[in-house]
């Protein structure tokens, strides 16, 4: 059986379901099943994504410490202890996040207005026939360039390769010129991976980016099925665990 891809924007969030699991990107995005729980890692991305616009809307002065965790606690709040395993989970991430976010707020960044703020770029790549949208969380002038900052929750090897070459392919298409320096946080371990990006790296980003869409036209079956943490966290599990039809993302001709 075949199925048409109908979403008229890759988004960095679409390919990073897709990237995880190309199952659950398919039940989600494609069939448009509900999802049978809530994801604790999508809900502390998006609240990590308004802290760090908040903080940043704040005048230089006023981006201290104390403010960063006020502005933390504040959004923390929303969030329900349910949507985790156990509460000891609940408490293990929130402190984590909460550490090493305030850490890097309020430690990392120069005393000039941000250039962009959790602002989502769309564009259209002629090379790869289609539309792809990415969110810059902090863009930063540095001298005659600047810098581009990314906090993750979900922080894998697949993860940052993925977003260190969307940022390449948009910042190289849309503003004409590669940042300084790429840098990807991660909020779970405090890890943080820092690249500078070199001339030759906007065409191995175009056929990165490339390789995963005409992924998303291979055939799925049981053995692409991820194990382990994946597929324990995924609203999808009950659904996709008695479906065993083999399916496509194809186009229709």
């Amino acid at each position: 059986m075949n199925y048409s891809l109908s979403i008229k924007t890759l988004s960095d969030i679409h390919l990073k379901e897709f990237i995880n699991c190309p199952h659950k990107f398919y039940y989600h995005y494609i069939q448009r099943e509900e999802a049978s729980k809530v994801e604790w890692k999508k809900v502390m991305q998006f609240i990590v994504n308004q802290v760090v616009k908040d903080f940043f809307m704040l005048p230089v002065k006023m981006r201290t410490p104390i403010r960063a965790l006020e502005i933390i606690e504040k959004h923390l709040t929303s969030i329900k202890t349910n949507i985790f395993d156990s509460k000891i989970d609940y408490y293990l991430v929130v402190a984590k996040v909460t550490d090493y976010l305030m850490q890097d707020l309020t430690q990392n960044y120069g005393t000039l207005p941000p250039l962009f703020i959790n602002e989502k770029f769309r564009q259209y790549f002629e090379e790869l026939e289609t539309h792809l949208s990415l969110t810059i969380e902090v863009a930063e002038w540095e001298q005659e360039s600047f810098t581009v900052t990314k906090y993750l929750v979900d922080t894998n090897h697949k993860m940052i390769t993925l977003y260190y070459y969307l940022t390449v392919v948009f910042c190289e298409r849309s503003f004409g010129r590669l940042p300084s320096s790429i840098r990807i946080v991660s909020l779970l371990n405090g890890e943080e991976f820092v690249h500078c990006p070199s001339p030759t790296e906007m065409k191995k980003g175009l056929h990165y980016i490339e390789k995963l869409k005409d992924m998303l036209s291979a055939p799925l079956s049981s053995s692409t099925k991820p194990n382990g943490e994946v597929c324990l966290s995924c609203p999808f599990v009950e659904v996709c665990a008695n479906d065993e039809i083999e399916f496509l993302f194809q186009k229709k001709h």
